[in-house]
């Protein structure tokens, strides 16, 4: 019987590895990505309205329950209200032109923001 090679780096860190069920990444060949469809979503986001075409509630939940199918639609129906009904159009503008772009780059960066994270706490610390 063949015995497995050790693990090494970010998949034989325990910590780290029952951690990812919870998060929206993906470990694969020793490093920390987002998925594909969720990463071309994020580069869109983070380009700003023009690209991503986010410039409405009903928009950004589109694009949110797209990035996780298990949005609650109650989240759905919140962020038309806060964002359609509740902000005057020049508040969401600002919103949708600012936030939602530096927010998907934070997200984009949350992979190597790990790696970086778990690199620097060797094996024997576990917390953030």
């Amino acid at each position: 019987m063949e015995e497995e090679p050790p693990t090494t780096g970010l998949a034989a860190r325990d910590d780290l590895c029952s951690a990812l069920p919870s998060l929206p990444i993906v470990l694969r060949g020793g490093a920390l990505f987002w998925p594909p469809t969720a990463h071309e979503s994020l580069r869109a986001l983070a380009l700003g309205p023009d690209v991503s075409h986010v410039a409405s509630g009903d928009v950004l939940a589109d694009v949110l329950t797209d990035l996780r199918l298990t949005l609650p639609s109650r989240a759905a129906d919140g962020l038309a209200l806060f964002f359609d009904d509740l902000l005057s159009r020049a508040q969401a503008r600002g919103w949708f032109a600012e936030v939602v772009p530096n927010l998907a780059c934070l997200l984009l960066r949350l992979p190597a923001l790990l790696e970086d994270h778990y690199a620097k706490a060797g094996h024997g610390a576990s917390e953030l």
